[in-house]
């Protein structure tokens, strides 16, 4: 075996102080995901950074194109590459084609229907489905829309997302009754999704088509806010006991790693931390 030398020592210390310069390089461009213009000063005591040090790492980011600095408020601002990398990622990354394999995942684990549902005219609509595998289904297409308090997936999006589509939903004049088991009643809706934020998920029943059963979790995003409610829904027979806990930690796991492909990252009061 041939005896590490000096040189094969300095360049391994060269490879890791590379690595360590780039890290510090993103520290830096995250500085700018909460302030849209900042100072040396400001970017040294948000990343540790010293000042020379992030001086030079400032200086390789602006010839690259990744920030932009002032020369009369000295002050740094993200470039045009960090624009034009942003909607590289728009274009290519947008929500619907990105939960399509996660949707795909859950069903060839669990045979359920899978669905991503988001708020659309006061109400909730299909965004993206996949089909589940057995026989027995329920039918739902892309593109449907539903009253947000009957099902899972409705109360996920009213749990979750603004206060002010809580509030459309109470100023009705009545909640619907789809079947016998739709909440209709506000106060006691309020008190259901209490409990659906306080546990992360939730889980109806029958409330809008009969024998069914259905479970949905959030999904959130680069900025911790809600973005849409992951979905699984099947016969009421198939979604018990064993089965359905299963499903559900299934559906957890989904929903965590959409959401870091959207770009979150364990937000504060979010339960998929």
């Amino acid at each position: 075996m041939r005896p590490k030398t000096s040189s094969t020592k300095s360049q391994r210390r060269e490879a890791d102080r590379h690595i360590d310069v780039v890290q510090k390089a993103l520290e830096i461009l995250d500085v700018f995901d909460s302030m849209a213009e900042v100072n040396l000063k400001q970017i040294s005591e948000s990343t540790g950074i010293t000042a020379n040090r992030a001086i030079r790492i400032l200086g390789t980011l602006e010839s690259k194109g990744y920030v932009s600095r002032s020369a009369d408020t000295r002050t740094y601002r993200l470039g045009y590459r960090a624009l034009a990398l942003g909607k590289s990622f728009e274009k290519h990354n947008n929500l619907t084609s990105i939960s399509r394999p996660v949707l795909k995942q859950i069903v060839s684990i669990c045979g359920e229907s899978a669905s991503l549902f988001v708020v659309s005219g006061g109400m909730r609509m299909v965004l993206a489905r996949e089909e589940g595998t057995h026989g027995i289904r329920f039918a739902v297409t892309e593109g449907q829309r539903m009253p947000l308090h009957a099902g899972a997936g409705g109360k996920i999006l009213l749990a979750f997302g603004e206060k002010k589509l809580l509030d459309q939903t109470l100023a009705k004049q009545e909640l619907i009754a789809i079947t016998e088991r739709t909440i209709t009643d506000k106060a006691q809706l309020i008190r259901t999704l209490a409990s659906v934020r306080e546990k992360g998920y939730a889980i109806s029943q029958g409330e809008r088509i009969r024998d069914s059963r259905a479970i949905a979790v959030p999904v959130f995003g680069h900025d911790g806010l809600l973005v849409g409610a992951l979905g699984i829904g099947g016969p009421e027979s198939r979604l018990q006991g064993e089965r359905l806990q299963k499903s559900l930690d299934l559906l957890i796991d989904a929903a965590r790693s959409l959401s870091k492909m959207l770009g979150w990252e364990s937000a504060t009061g979010c339960p998929l931390s």
